[in-house]
Parts: structure tokens; C-alpha cells; sequence
């Protein structure tokens, strides 16, 4: 994947920067001060490695993240040590939806389940999502970005079937992100609260809207245009929160491939490289699982302010993602076909299909089918059917 995609000396600064985000693990399994969100986002790096509790090196640092989050989730779905603005809910959902994913755990299926249902439930009629999942006109895309994040790891994960609403939800957030889009002279954005042409949000807006289906509507093309003017200068860095716009900006640019993927690669992983803070074996204090002294590496923001506060962890965790992106072994990140969702499917034509119970009957070993379903007048979907 590195060699597909333009990976080029990328894993020694990913290594690193695991490294380092280990050696911070507190004893507990926990991560930062906004324990249960940061602690999710540091698993999230480790996932999309394809690190799992398995893992020789990461393994422990992974299998006790999770067990934290598990510990910290409440009988409601929701978690003990959530921040104000409650990010936590749709961060450690994301988390739990793809360690699921690369698991099949089934604690932590049900784990997953239980912290996905109040982001459907706390949707705002516009489709988009508010601080703490409380209903209202407020739809804020910084927020949104994360629950939708969720919600395509719960879909691309398998809980689709578990989950009431899901895709109905997922459906509705499109025209949550639509109402903040705006555009000037052909180039468009996504704003904070509302409509802006330029908003560092932007790449949030575009990599919602792909990761929905969207990357055809005018809203995804016109964002793309607008991030094609963009750079990724640490120098000179974009004013506001740069990491944080960055990150999604890169996965944005690496969903849409082509010119536009080939040219901010040539931008910003060889800067991200560049940047990192590195601390030699000699001095770092860590050692891996073969006992021996390894380098670490961080990044801290060059922004004056970044959404976070001033969090070398939280900066090194999003720097690492990036760095991560040619690879992501992430359910999130599995392709779905790009078709906009304006109504809900399902008709007197559906298929259905009864599963009946066999008891003690002998298993019936029947040869693997192939079967075109047809959806509506022009689409049509293939189903491999492996029938036991």
C-alpha cells in the first residue's frame, strides 16, 4: 500500500510516534486528561497500524486502552470522564466501532452498540449534531465530523443489523453538512456553524460527505476545489487550528486520489517528516518487547492555537494518522458505492428472505451462489451468498 500510494520512508516516523504515544500510557490504559476521548483517539492510531491486542510490540498498550473504555462506559452508553462539549461520545464510538472491526470481540460489539445509539438519538432534525448530542438548530461541523466518523465505522464494522436507525441517520447527516456549505467564484467550504467558502473545516465537510456516499454531490466537488488551493506549510501554517484541519484534509485529498492525492502527498508527508520531534534510543527511555532501546518522535503544532489546546499528545496522535492514511487498516476507510441518499430504500418489492431454525436437522452443505438483486431502475448490487 505504501508503494501504491506514495508512501516513502514514512514507517520509521509511524513507529516512533507509536512508540512515544505508548511510553505516555498511563497504568490505567488511559491516555491524557480527557481520559476515555483521548484514550480513543491514541487506539485509533494503534488500529490503523493494524496493531490489535495481538500485537507483539503494541499489543498490551492496545489490549488496555480498550479495556479502559470498556470500564469507563455507563449502563446508558455513554462515559465516565467525558469532556464539556462531550466529544467523547462520537471519539470512543469511532474507537470501539473499529476495534470491533479488526476483533470481532464480542464485548466489544456490544460496547460499540451501546455508544453509537445516542448519536442517532441526539441527531438534530437538520441532520446534522450538536455539543453533547442535545437536539437543536446548532449544527457544528467540527462535532458532526466525529459522529459521522462513528457512524461509518458502526455501518463498515457489520452493526448495521444491530443498530435501529443507522442507516437512516447516516442518510440525514448528508444534509447536515450540506447546510454549512458555501461557495464563492466556484470555490466552495464548509463553515463551523453555517456556510463559509473557506473554513479550515472544509476537508471535514468533503471527507463526511465521501464517507456518506456524497463525493458526487455539488457540495463534496466544490469543497475539493476549494482544498485544491490549499498547502501544507508548517512555516507558514493556516491560521486557526492547522493540525487538526490538516488531518482531515489529508484523508479528504487521499478518498479523492488521482492528481489531487499526488500532489499534497508530494506536500505534506515529506514536511511531516521533517517536523518530527525525535528523541534517539540513547535518550528516550523506551524499550520495545525484544528489550532493546528504540527512538521516539512527536510533532507539537506550529499554530498559534489549535482546537485542542496546546496537547503534544493529541498533535502527535493526528500527525501519526496522517502518516497512516496510505494504509488505514480501518473499516472506516473500506470504499462504499458513491450514491446519494435522498429517500429511504425499502418497498413492497423488497427481498425477503426467512431464515427457519433447524434444530438437530444435519447441516445441508450447498454450493456458493451468485445472485443480481436489483435495486431500482439503474442500479443493481451483487450478493455472494455462502449457503451452510
Amino acid at each position: 500500500a505504501l508503494n501504491r500510494y506514495g508512501g516513502s520512508g514514512t514507517e520509521g516516523a509511524v513507529l516512533r510516534a507509536l512508540r512515544y504515544i505508548k511510553k505516555n500510557q498511563a497504568k490505567d490504559g488511559s491516555w491524557g486528561a480527557s481520559k476515555p476521548a483521548m484514550t480513543a483517539l491514541a487506539l485509533l492510531a494503534y488500529l490503523a497500524h493494524g496493531d490489535t491486542p495481538a500485537s507483539a510490540e503494541f499489543g498490551y498498550a492496545v489490549e488496555s486502552g480498550i479495556r479502559f473504555l470498556v470500564g469507563a462506559q455507563k449502563a446508558n452508553g455513554h462515559f465516565t470522564g467525558a469532556d464539556g462539549h462531550d466529544y467523547t461520545q462520537p471519539i470512543v464510538a469511532y474507537a470501539l466501532c473499529e476495534a470491533y472491526g479488526l476483533t470481532k470481540v464480542p464485548q466489544l460489539k456490544t460496547a460499540a452498540i451501546k455508544a453509537v445509539k445516542p448519536i442517532i438519538k441526539g441527531q438534530n432534525p437538520s441532520g446534522g449534531f450538536n455539543y453533547n448530542l442535545k437536539p437543536t438548530t446548532r449544527d457544528d461541523s467540527s462535532y458532526m465530523a466525529w459522529c459521522v466518523q462513528a457512524l461509518k465505522a458502526a455501518k463498515m464494522a457489520g452493526l448495521y443489523g444491530d443498530i435501529p436507525g443507522l442507516d437512516k441517520c447516516m442518510t440525514k447527516s448528508i444534509a447536515g453538512f450540506k447546510k454549512n456549505y458555501g461557495e464563492k467564484d466556484g470555490y466552495g467550504g464548509f463553515g463551523y456553524t453555517g456556510p463559509s467558502s473557506n473554513h479550515g473545516l472544509t476537508g471535514a465537510g468533503v471527507l463526511c460527505l465521501q464517507f456518506l456516499g456524497a463525493a458526487k454531490s455539488r457540495e463534496c466537488r466544490g469543497g475539493l476545489a476549494g482544498l485544491s488551493k490549499w498547502t501544507f506549510d508548517w512555516d507558514n501554517p493556516r491560521s486557526g487550528s492547522f493540525v487538526y484541519y490538516m488531518y482531515y484534509t489529508t484523508q479528504a485529498k487521499f478518498q479523492e486520489g488521482g492528481n489531487a492525492w499526488k500532489s499534497w502527498n508530494k506536500q505534506f508527508s515529506p514536511t511531516l517528516m521533517k517536523q518530527q520531534d525525535v528523541v534517539g534510543k540513547d535518550a528516550s527511555g523506551y524499550v520495545d518487547h525484544r528489550g532493546q532501546a528504540q527512538d521516539i518522535g512527536s510533532w507539537k503544532s506550529p499554530a498559534k492555537k489549535e482546537h485542542t489546546g496546546s496537547n503534544p499528545i493529541m498533535d502527535t496522535i493526528l500527525c501519526t494518522l496522517m502518516l497512516e492514511v496510505y494504509y488505514r487498516y480501518l473499516p472506516t476507510f473500506v470504499p462504499v458505492p458513491e450514491v446519494e441518499h435522498d429517500d429511504d430504500v425499502g418497498d413492497d418489492d423488497d427481498l425477503e428472505i426467512d431464515i427457519v431454525d433447524g434444530g438437530n436437522a444435519p447441516a445441508l452443505e450447498l454450493p456458493r451462489r451468485h445472485q443480481r438483486f436489483a435495486l431500482d431502475g439503474s442500479e443493481s448490487l451483487d450478493l455472494q451468498l455462502d449457503l451452510i
